[in-house]
């Protein structure tokens, strides 16, 4: 598939957004809602195309790694997010403002950029893919280090 990177990039905005969508759609958030109904159905797309993404392997296999790699990554993600949390009460990364935000958004960029380029094979989506997801949560806690409004009391 000569889109693969891009279609790669897709399926991981898809596969994360579709269950954090959800979890925010639970408290009755209208437009999360919707997003979560329109990242499933995409979700489900790529898995019924996942064998023309990773053509590497068989189509039974193919479809196995998106699913496994997807429980793995949302594993990773909220351990991850855990963490992140932890760390962020520990050394007070609680400034008001855009810095937060402004730090996921980078790190999120990067983790869709970076896992467009490396998954270019099905049995990578088991493992290097939840190592991306890490790598989300690292970048944005660098990030948030980094920046002078990040920084304040957090109030737990």
């Amino acid at each position: 598939m000569r889109l693969r990177p891009l279609a790669v990039g897709g399926f991981l905005i898809v596969a994360l957004s579709a269950p954090i969508a959800t979890i925010v759609a639970l408290s009755g958030n209208v437009p999360a809602i919707l997003i979560a109904i329109v990242a499933w159905i995409g979700l489900g797309a790529y898995w019924l195309r996942a064998p023309a993404i990773w053509s590497d392997v068989d189509p039974g296999r193919a479809r196995a790694a998106v699913l496994g790699g997807e429980v793995l990554a949302l594993s990773a993600f909220a351990l991850g997010f855990l963490a992140n949390y932890a760390i962020s009460i520990d050394h007070e990364l609680c400034g008001g403002g855009a810095a937060p935000i402004f730090a996921l958004g980078v790190a999120a960029a990067v983790y869709v950029g970076v896992g467009a380029l490396v998954l270019r094979r099905a049995s990578q989506l088991l493992w290097l893919w939840p190592l991306l997801v890490f790598g989300l949560w690292g970048t944005s806690l660098v990030i948030r280090f980094a920046l002078p409004g990040a920084h304040g009391f957090c109030e737990t």
